[in-house]
C-alpha cells in the first residue's frame, strides 16, 4: 500500500478546488446543513439547504465538464458554472 506525501495531497486538493469550486462549495453547504440539522427540531430551511447542496454536487460537476468542452473564454465558463447554484438557490414556491 502506497502512501501519498502531504505536499502532493495538498497540491492535488488545490488543483481540484480550482477546477471544481462550485462543487466544493456545494459539498461544504450540504455538509454544514446536515451537521446543523442533526441537532435541530425539524428545521425546514436547513432541510431545503441540504437538498440544494446535495442536488448541486452532480449539477455543478456536469456544468463544469460541459463548460470545459464548449466554452472558450474563462468568463463564459464561469457563467455556465454559476448558473447551477443560481438555479438551485433561486426563489421557490411555498
Amino acid at each position: 500500500m502506497q502512501f501519498i506525501a502531504a505536499g502532493a495531497l495538498a497540491r492535488k486538493a488545490t488543483e481540484t478546488a480550482k477546477r471544481f469550486p462550485f462543487a466544493i462549495l456545494s459539498a461544504v453547504t450540504a455538509t454544514t446543513a446536515a451537521v446543523l440539522l442533526v441537532n435541530s427540531q425539524s428545521n425546514s430551511a436547513l432541510s431545503h439547504l441540504l437538498m440544494a447542496g446535495m442536488l448541486g454536487l452532480p449539477l455543478v460537476t456536469a456544468l463544469e465538464l460541459m463548460a470545459k468542452r464548449h466554452a472558450q473564454s474563462g468568463g463564459a465558463r464561469f457563467a455556465i458554472q454559476a448558473a447551477g447554484p443560481a438555479a438551485l438557490l433561486g426563489p421557490s414556491r411555498p
